[in-house]
Formats: C-alpha cells, structure tokens, sequence
C-alpha cells in the first residue's frame, strides 16, 4: 500500500494537528510491521526502518516550521553555533559516565563537566575530582551559578559574547510549531500513559502481541524460571530475555492471535504468583499499538535535535507544553504526574526531552521550577509507589533545579517547597506510621531518602540577602521540621537483652541512614539561620515549646544521691531496665541553635510564656546522658546479648561519617548542662547514670556472697568507672568546637589531623577519609598537612609522618578516638618517644566564656574524692578493687588540672586537691617497689613543684629531666651488680658442689690413702654426671642440677581425643589422693607439646611480668591471637605455651655403690609399675573405671596409682630427704603441680585455663 502524501506548505493552521495524528496513526503500522513469530530475537529486537521513518514520517514536516533554512546538516550548524543559548552544554550523563568537579570553582558537589567540556576549559588545572555519574544528570558547562568563575570552556564561551543567530520565529512560524508540538505531545502520551486492560477482547483477525514489564517484586531467577515454563524455551534464552526485560523495562516475548497471547499471558501471571506474591505485570497489546511506541523513541530523538537549534525553538516548546489538553490538564503536568506508569527505555527518553527543551535557558528553566514546586508532593507520593530506579524517574530532575541558588530560594519564598517537603517527609513518618509500618517499606523509604536528598540541595548554599516572603517560607518549612524531630526523638528505643541472645537482628540501615541523613538536613538549617539572628531566635523558641510537651508526656521521677558528704538532685533511670535510644534529633538541633545564640552573646533561656518545668539542664541532658551510658556499657561487656545490629548502630554513632551529627552533639549537651547545673551536681547525675555509687563504698569488692555474678558484677562496676572517667575527660577536653573553646575552623583541623598523625605514618587518602567532609564534599587536609607532617617513602608507599615538634600536642584520650585509636597511639607514641615518656597531655584551648566553669570540673571536691580512693587502692599493696585503666584516667585528670593552674595561676587546683592530699598519694605510690605508671607520677611531682615555686620552674624541669636519667644509671648499674653477684654464687656452687661430688677423695687424701685421679679424669666424670643449658633470655649457661636455679621450657596443653576408643558408661572419679590421676579411658587425654626452648623460672617470670604490664598499660588492648592473661609466646620461635614445664635435673650417680638406691634402668621400672597397679585389692582411693567391652560385658580396672607415684619420685633422689641427696623443693613443687594440671585436664568439662599455677607465674 502506498502512503499518502501531504503538501504541508498548503495545510490550513487549523488541520495542522489532526494532519499530523493522522499520519502517523496510518502509516507506523505500515512502516514497522510486527507479524507473527516465535523468533526471539525478532521479539526482542524488532526491525526499525530508520530511513524509511525519517524521510516519509518526520521530515516532510519539517517544512512546517523550519522557513526553509534547516534542510542541511551545514545549516542547522550554523544557527546552533550564532544561538544565544548555545552557549549552555547540558549534555545528558548516562550511567556510569565519567564526571569532573572543580574543588576550587564549583557552587556545589553537584556542579559537573562532561569531558569535552573539561578538557576544554581551565578546570583541568585546578583541583578536580572525577566521579562515575548515576544517570539523569547533565553538564553544567555554561551556567553561571554553578561556578564561582570560569563558568564556560571555550567551545561554549560564546554564551558571554550575545551573538544571536536564529533568536526568534515568525508568529506564522511558531504558531504551526506550537500546533504540531501539541500533536506530538497527544501523541506520546496517547501511547504511553495508558494503563493495561488485562481484559481486552480483540478480533479474531487481529494480532496481537505480549508485553513483559519488569518491577522490584520478582527477582530476576525467577522471571527466568516463569518464561522457560511458559515459552517452553531453554534457559539460555529465557535468561537473554530478561535481561533485555531488565534493561528495557519491558519486551516483547509473543506476537499472535488473541487467544495464544491470553494463555500465555495467564500462564505468565500463574507462574509468577506463586507463594503469595504479586503477579508480574503483563500486557496485551494490539500489534498497530505496539508499533506506535516502537516508533516513538525515534520522534522523542527528533523532536530534541529541533530543540537543540535554538532557544526560539525552546521558547514555543514551552508554550506548547503549558497549553491545556483534551483531559484539562496541562501536557507538562502530564507528563510529570504519569511518569512512573511508563517503562524504562522511554523514561529516559522523555527526560531528555524535558532537559534540552526546559533547562538550557535560565527563563523557561524557572518557569518549569515552579510548575515542579506545585507538583512536588504529588510527584513524591507517585515516586513512592514506583518500580524504577529515581535515576529513570522525573524525580532525578530536582538536583538540576534546586541546587540553582537563585531558584532554591524562589522555591521556599513563592511555592513554599520547604513546608511541602516536609509535608511528605511527615506523611510518611507521622506517629500511627512510625509504629505500625517498618522503616524499610518500599513506598515509604523511597519517598523519604528522595525527599531528605531533596532537601539538602535545596539548602546547600545560604542566602546572602532576606527577603519577607524568604523568611515566611523557610521559618514555616522549620516549624515543620521540629514537629518531625519531636515525632523521631528517642524513636527505635531498644531493651537491655537478658536470659538469651537474640535470636534475629533487627534491620537498623534504613532507620540509622534516614536519621543520618536528617542530620545532614538540620546542620544546613543551622548554617541558614546563622546569617539572620533574628530567625535563628525564632526556630530556638520554637523548640523550646516542642522540648516541654514532650517533657509533660515524659515525666521521670527525681530524687537526691548521696555520695559520701556530697548530695545532689538526680533523675532516676536505669537504662538497663528502661528502653534507651540512640535517635536524638530534636536534642541535637536545639544545642545547635543555643551555641548559634551563644556564640554571637544572646540570651538562651526558656521563653518566659512557657511553663518550663524544675531542673531544666538535668531534662536536656539526660536523653544524651543515657546515650553515652548505653555506648560505655558496650565498652565494657554487656549488651552482648542484643545481638551485632546494637553494635553497628554504636559504631556508626562515633564513625567519623555520623559523629558531628550525633556524638559531638550529644556531648556538646553535657557539656552545656554542665556549666549550668554546676560541677558537682553534674558529677552526680552522672555517677547515677553509670551506676557507679557502690564503687565509692570502702567494703566494695568484699561481699559474703562470693560466686560468679558478684565478681561479674565488681568487675562491670570497676570498669564502668573507667568509662565515667573517660566521660569526664571527653567533657573537660572537648573544647576543639567553635563556640566551646577559642579555636577557629583551621586550628580544629590541625588538631583533627595531628591525632592522626599519632596513630602512626599515614597515607594520605586514609586521613582524608578519616576527617569530616563538608557540604561540598572538602576536608580542607591540604591547608594543614604540609605544616605539621613530613613526605616519607616506604617499601609500602608514600605516608606522613608527624614532625617531631608536634608530639608533645599528642593527647592519649582524645575524645574522638575510639578504644583502638588509643592503644595504638600509646604505642605509636611510645616508639617514637621512648618507653620511660609519661606522655602528658597537652595543654588545652582556653573556652569561651559560656563555657568558662566547665574548667572547674578538674578542681571539684567531688571528683578529686574519687580520684582519692583511686590513689589510696592503688596504695595499697594486694587491693582487689586496684585497676591500672583507673590510675592512668585519674593521673590524666590531674595532669588537666595543673595544665589549667599553669595557664591560669588563679585558677586553684593544686589547692583544693592539697585539701585531700592527692600529691602525698602520689609520692606514697611512687615509693612503692615498681610503681605503675611511674613516669607519669613523677612527672606530676615534678610539675607540681615547678607550679609550686614559678621562679624555678625551668631548673625544676630540668631536675626532673636529670633525676629521670639518675633514675635510669642507677637501675642499670643495680642489674649490672646483680648479674656480678649471680656469677659469683654460680662459681662458689659449682665449687661446693665439685667438694659435696668428690668427698672420698679429700678425705682419702687427708687419710693418705686412696687412689689418684687424674685432672682429666675427673672432668670427664664430671660432664657425664652434669649437662649444661643456656637460658634464651639472660644468655647465661648454667648446669642443670638440684644447686642449680630451676629450668623451665614452655608447653602447650590441650584436651586431646585422639587415642579414644571407648567411652565410659558411667561418670569417673578421680582419686582423693594426691595427685589425682584419671583412668586411661576418659573421653579427653591431655595433649602436651613444646618447642623445647629452655630458660631459667626467674627470667620467664620478669619477661612475662613486663609484658603484661606493657599491656595493663594501655586504657584498650589491641586484638591479639592469644590472651596475654591466660598464655604467652615462646620469646625465640613465637610458639603458643599456656604451660610450663620443670626441667628435672638427671638422675645422679652416686660413686658410693651402696648407696644406690634404686635400679633406675627400664626394665626395673616397668616392673614396678606392674607391680603397682593390681587388679585386686580395691581401696578407697582407687580410681573406678566402668567399660563396655564389643560383647557388651562390663569390665572393672582399679587402678592404684598413689604407690606407684611415689616409686616415680624415687627415681630422682633429689625430691627425697636424705644426707646425700638433700631436698629441693622447686622441683617437687613444679613436679607436683604439673602432674595436678595433667590430670584434671583429663576431665571431660575441664580446660586447663581455668587452672593457676602460683609456681609457673602463668595462668593455665
């Protein structure tokens, strides 16, 4: 059939848009022909005559509009390059194209380049970052708010030069552009707005076709399996088409009569609702309406092309888009309302029409703002319902116009699009939601991360002039922002776990990542407010009143602690019984704002209209207070049974990537509550928190009721005193804030940076990710870097190594770091500084005045009572209640205070600790044998008696500094005089022990008689009877002999059921004698091996003292493969030992024949252990052994092994006391213990760690 041709020159301005419908509803089923077929790769990609389209269907009417001058590729050259418009690249990113962003020029994060348009322009000189772009976005090359300069590259610098070519159109022109615009809409929407009518019945002549959509419901095996059983094709294929369903978001996978594409379609729909689920979705569809859309990607990409010539185009393209349809709905509104019922591939399509033909040009880009402003909460709430990426969805348009600072503003000042936001953020957060419907929904989480993403472009720049209607609208979109917090503060509460574990951890990224985000929302709100006072005192009032009506639906009650002589108020709550929450929005946001007004001297009392209730700082503070109490209850063991989602949410709290938001403002709360309650009720509400009090008693530790849920419990009290003290620190020490202590932006990160640095060398991407970005993505690193860092080059890379100059601004409890940030930077800092450091802390930023009590902390009576009773357990020699973590966290509070007094000599801290005689403690630990921590006491000494008499300070410091080496000559030399005296007993030994060994002889030689022995002879003899070990720790070579210091090698032991053949079938029992040895046949056997490496008991003993004093040291322990407490390592070959094994010296040799006591060769001794074990003769201390053997007969053993035993012991003559062979009782005790270890590790439910040997020095 031959199609028809139009003279379009000749139509009429009323036929123009029925001409058009009418030609392309008769000729694209002509064009694209979709006959019956089976053949998936026709189905999958259809046959598009491209040519035959563009010359019969698209550029006869070009004619229409054109004037004749854009019928070559030469001329539409010339108009796009003399547009005015040209000058704006917007080139549309697909995904996983590369983007560039200019760190020094960009408005925003969001502001990019494409490469053309990065290579030709300045920014490749400056620093840039280069990303991976989602989809959706476009290149900003051109527009002049989204850079601060250089805001064209050189092929679109002639934005700034005016020229115009083809500026505007004849009104006959753009008229019958406008009419054929509104034909091309009717026409996209017709064929794509649609919704499935599953029911459709066709005629029995016509073919139809099976239209497969994808969703977010069915993965993507499961589609596979559903088309093999369906199509009856092979896995291959099915695979291929559901890729192809993925990419596309639909496929053809049948062309056919209607009643073939019906079952197919009811067998696609019953293989995929299966279980419960929703069916995929399937149309069918006329093949002539198939086609249709088909044809359709090639008008959308013709339509662009025109639109790309000139802004005259865009113009009229616009008018035409806002002209109401046949439905009384603009097309625009259309288009954006039905986006999600389209499928994918024309999505994208449909985006890239609206991008070219409503953002290139800055008048139309704001019209199009704010018809999207009126359509924003609808758009939101279709997104939320859709089965798309937001890349494919007309969502993904907002960063384009909301991170324009000019139409960001006009959005919140005209349209309200603050208040509207929050609108859908709240509808879907409201209270009834919040309980009932999980966060993690798939229509509610997708609609709130859009919206807060929303938000936080529409305020990333701030406004620099305010404007009534400005101000209207971003104090109602705040308002709506409190009411949120207050419905989010203290939400997800959790409960202490007790009894069992948990038996499924509770989803938390999508609760933990939404409030994340929020915070994101409430600093930028923050920074506006900043700019106008006046505003930021309204939004402050304002959440006073949101504070006191949650306060009046949260009364707790109070009461008052008493802590020695000291008394306070006190809120009781006790977290391990009461639901706790990490989510604290509306805490953080009102401490924002109150060190906003504090920082510019404005008042930040309640409002005098509010009935504000009683003790203000201690409500404010004490949802944060029960924050950090639950994060240092972590720390010390408990809530291990709420399983790892608590302990994610714990770590993202302090993570570097949350911790402004969350933790900083959390402290920031305690550290205002604490200048205005005062320092010692602050202390106290703070003991009641962390449930501390029993600690203070001086009977604690030593209750009647011993078992393990009291040491348990001493234990956590003990160590939650060291978190209440590391609290402590962290409040007097947080003063790196601005507004808090006087420091400014770059002297916060130099400090960031520097306790880095002290973790050790550090390559420069791993302190980048370390830091906190700000809203534009910068860290400000390079600002700082080069000053208080070195370049080095490693086998491992290029770090940065912290200059030397700078150790002494190393402060150990930092209070950004986390447990293992301070065990490593002790041990950085130790290498780096020597082990005899006391690494002092720093002195600290002076705080402004606001915050100028919150010094008076460190000299409160209060807090130094408790470090008194640290200073008096540690005193004392064998206190239980004596903890190492306790003095270093009481010794670096000292050291706080007389940082303060040296700053301030008014201060008086030396003062009121002399009231409780802090410094006579100190001098008293110090005089006990291996002080803890020593270098730091004497560093407190000394610093004291430098603030003491300021005129000797210097020389005072350098006494010290000479005592410290005095200190260091005179242990070296006592060791030295030591080792002498060691080698002087070890020769006057050998020398009594030649004498003891060769009596006969001086007595035969006094006598007269006897015979001669040669010199050569007798030292022959001698090495027989002697062996001689050198010790891998002192070097030192000694003979192995009862004289001798004793030898130990280390061991391994370990229940072993390797040799086990029966198991008892009843329990057994060991002997009441001693030792107590267990019968062969127990299910578990010891298992001992050793390395063999030999070393004195004495040097084993001070190597493994120093070690565990290396690790007592450190406030956190690293994660090691063995426990420092309950094993060690061979100091030579690195081997696990739990462990030790005595080294018997050999059986001597008497040369007095007659005195021999036993035969000690093996036969003998084989013979006695015969002799030893009858089988007869049971006795009470037998050990009963009850075996089935294979015939089912019980067997009985008595095994009499006491005797036996005790023949063992003969054999080495030194265990037993006679005149020539004298007792030596290490030996026997070592013996002893050894055998005891050995034999209850027999035991079926017994580990040898839960074993002390006192002798081995060792837990085993």
């Amino acid at each position: 059939m031959e199609m028809e041709t139009v003279s379009w020159e000749r139509v009429g301005l009323d036929e123009i848009y029925d001409k058009v419908l009418l030609l392309w509803e008769s000729n694209v089923p002509q064009i694209i022909r979709l006959d019956p077929t089976t053949d998936i790769q026709s189905l999958l990609y259809p046959f598009i005559p491209l040519n035959r389209i563009r010359r019969n269907l698209l550029e006869p009417l070009q004619t229409l509009f054109t004037q004749n001058i854009l019928q070559s590729t030469e001329q539409k050259s010339v108009v796009a390059r003399t547009d005015v418009a040209s000058g704006t690249c917007a080139r549309v990113f697909k995904i996983g194209e590369p983007t560039y962003s200019c760190r020094d020029c960009g408005a925003d994060p969001t502001c990019v380049l494409c490469a053309v348009c990065f290579n030709e322009s300045e920014h490749r000189n400056h620093r840039y970052k280069m990303s991976s772009s989602g989809g959706g976005g476009y290149c900003d090359c051109g527009d002049p708010e989204a850079w601060k300069t250089e805001p064209a590259c050189r092929v679109h610098i002639r934005f700034e030069e005016g020229k115009s070519g083809l500026g505007t159109l004849d009104d006959s022109t753009a008229t019958r552009f406008e009419l054929f615009l509104q034909a091309f809409f009717f026409h996209v929407l017709r064929y794509t707005d649609s919704m499935a009518n599953n029911g459709i019945k066709g005629e029995e002549d016509s073919d139809f076709a099976v239209l497969l959509y994808n969703d977010e419901i069915h993965t993507l095996d499961n589609i596979i399996r559903s088309l093999s059983r369906t199509l009856d094709i092979e896995h291959r294929v099915a695979e291929e088409i559901a890729r192809r369903v993925e990419g596309d978001g639909r496929a053809m996978i049948r062309i056919a009569d209607f009643e073939e594409c019906r079952r197919t379609y009811e067998s696609m729909v019953a293989q995929t609702s299966r279980n419960g689920q929703r069916a995929v979705k399937v149309e069918i569809r006329r093949t002539c309406f198939v086609a249709q859309q088909l044809f359709l990607p090639v008008l959308l990409d013709w339509v662009r092309d025109i639109l790309n010539l000139s802004s005259a185009y865009r113009s009229v393209f616009y008018r035409a888009i806002m002209e109401t349809g046949k439905d009384f709905e603009t097309y625009l509104r259309r288009i954006l309302l039905y986006d999600q019922r389209r499928w994918k591939a024309i999505r994208e399509d449909i985006q890239l029409l609206l991008i070219t033909g409503l953002l290139k040009d800055y008048s139309i880009k704001k019209a199009f703002t704010s018809v999207y402003g009126d359509v924003y909460g609808e758009l939101m709430e279709n997104f939320g319902y859709d089965e798309q990426e937001q890349s494919y969805s007309v969502t993904s348009l907002a960063v384009q116009i909301l991170t324009v600072p000019s139409l960001a503003k006009f959005l919140i000042a005209q349209k309200d699009f603050f208040f509207n936001a929050m609108r859908v953020v709240l509808s879907v957060l409201e209270p009834r939601t919040w309980e009932t419907e999980p966060m993690d929904t798939t229509a509610a989480g997708r609609r709130l991360s859009a919206t807060l993403q929303d938000l936080k472009y529409l305020l990333t720049q701030q406004p620099k002039e305010w404007t009534p209607e400005l101000k209207r609208g971003f104090t109602d979109g705040v308002y709506a922002l409190i009411k949120l917090v207050g419905f989010l503060q203290e939400s997800e509460p959790i409960r202490y776990q007790t009894g069992e574990h948990i038996q499924f951890d509770p989803a938390w990224e999508p609760t933990f990542g939404t409030h994340g985000k929020l915070g994101s929302v409430i600093s930028l709100v923050v920074n506006w407010a900043a700019t106008d006072l006046a505003t930021a005192e309204k939004i402050y009032r304002r959440t006073w009143s949101e504070i006191v009506s949650l306060s009046e639906k949260r009364m707790i009650r109070k009461e008052r602690l008493n802590v020695g002589t000291f008394s306070g108020p006190i809120l009781l709550y006790d977290i391990t019984k009461e639901p706790v929450s990490i989510y604290l929005p509306l805490t953080r946001l009102h401490m924002s704002l109150k060190l906003l007004l504090l920082s510019h001297g404005l008042s930040v009392s309640p409002p005098q209209t509010l009935s504000f209730p009683a003790q203000t700082p201690l409500l404010l503070m004490e949802a944060p207070l029960r924050t950090l109490t639950l994060l240092a209850q972590r720390h010390v063991g408990m809530w291990k049974r709420n399983g790892h989602s608590l302990l994610n949410q714990l770590h993202f709290y302090h993570n570097v990537r949350f911790r402004s938001d969350m933790f900083d403002k959390d402290l920031l709360m305690l550290q205002w509550s604490a200048t205005e309650l005062g320092p010692k009720d602050f202390l106290l509400q703070l003991i009641n928190r962390f449930n501390i009090l029993p600690w203070t008693a001086p009977t604690f530790g030593e209750s009647s009721h011993s078992g393990e849920e009291q040491e348990e419990e001493v234990r956590y009290i003990s160590l939650l005193m060291e978190e209440y003290l590391l609290l402590v620190m962290q409040v007097v020490s947080g003063r790196w804030v601005e507004g808090v202590g006087e420091v400014n932006a770059e002297e916060i990160l130099r400090k960031e940076v520097l306790q880095l640095l002290s973790l050790g060398n550090t390559q420069h991407s791993k302190l980048n990710q370390a830091l906190v970005e700000d809203i534009y993505g910068e860290t400000g690193l390079e600002k700082v870097l080069r000053e208080i860092a070195t370049l080095k080059d490693t086998p491992k890379g290029t770090t940065y190594e912290l200059k030397p100059e700078y150790y002494s601004d190393y402060d150990m409890f930092y209070y950004h770091y986390t447990r293992e940030n301070m065990s490593k930077g002790e041990e950085s800092q130790r290498e780096k500084r020597g082990e005899t450091d006391p690494l002092p802390p720093p002195k600290l930023p002076s705080l402004t005045a606001p915050f100028r009590s919150l010094r008076d902390i460190l000299k409160e009576d209060l807090l130094l009572f408790l470090l008194e009773i640290i200073l008096l357990r540690s005193h004392r020699e064998g206190d239980r209640n004596y903890s190492q973590g306790q003095l270093r966290k009481a010794l670096h509070l000292l050291a706080y205070g007389l940082n303060e007094e040296e700053q301030d000599p008014s201060f008086g801290f030396t003062a009121a600790a002399q009231k409780r005689d802090i410094f006579g403690l100190l001098h008293k630990i110090i005089q006990r044998p291996s002080p803890p921590h020593k270098e730091m006491l004497l560093y407190l000494v000394q610093k004291r008696k430098a603030l003491a008499h300021p005129k000797d300070r210097l020389s005072s410091l350098h006494t010290h500094i000479a005592s410290t080496e005095t200190e260091a000559n005179r242990v070296r030399k006592e060791k030295a005089a030591a080792a002498k005296a060691r080698s002087l007993a070890r020769i006057s030994s050998l020398q009594e022990k030649f004498k003891t060994m060769n009596a006969e002889l001086f007595v035969e030689e006094e006598s007269g008689g006897g015979r001669e022995v040669t010199e050569r002879e007798d030292e022959r003899e001698r090495e027989k009877e002697t062996e001689v070990l050198t010790c891998i720790l002192c070097m030192e070579k000694e003979e192995l002999s009862p004289n001798s210091r004793p030898f130990v090698v280390g061991a391994h032991i370990q229940p072993s059921s390797l040799l086990y053949i029966n198991q008892p079938l009843h329990n057994t029992k060991l002997t009441t004698g001693f030792p107590p040895l267990p019968p062969p046949c127990f299910q578990g056997s010891p298992y001992i091996d050793s390395c063999g490496h030999v070393m004195h008991e004495t040097c084993h003993h001070n190597h493994r003292e120093s070690i565990l004093a290396r690790e007592r040291r450190r406030p956190y322990r690293l994660y090691l493969q063995y426990d420092p407490e309950t094993e060690t390592i061979c100091p030579m070959c690195g081997s696990l030992q739990n462990l030790l094994l005595p080294v018997l010296p050999p059986i001597p040799v008497s040369r007095n024949k007659q005195h021999l006591l036993l035969p000690y060769n093996m036969t003998n001794w084989l013979d006695i252990l015969r002799h030893a074990i009858p089988v007869e003769d049971l006795h009470s201390d037998d050990i009963e052994v009850v075996m089935e053997s294979k015939e089912g007969e019980e067997l009985d053993f008595s095994l009499q092994l006491g005797e036996a035993y005790e023949l063992f012991k003969t054999l080495w003559p030194s265990v037993q006391d006679s005149q020539e062979f004298p007792l030596k009782q290490p030996y026997l005790t070592r013996l002893d213990d050894c055998l005891r270890i050995i034999s209850q590790t027999r035991k079926h439910n017994i580990h040898p760690y839960e074993f002390r040997c006192r002798r081995f020095g060792m837990l085993v």
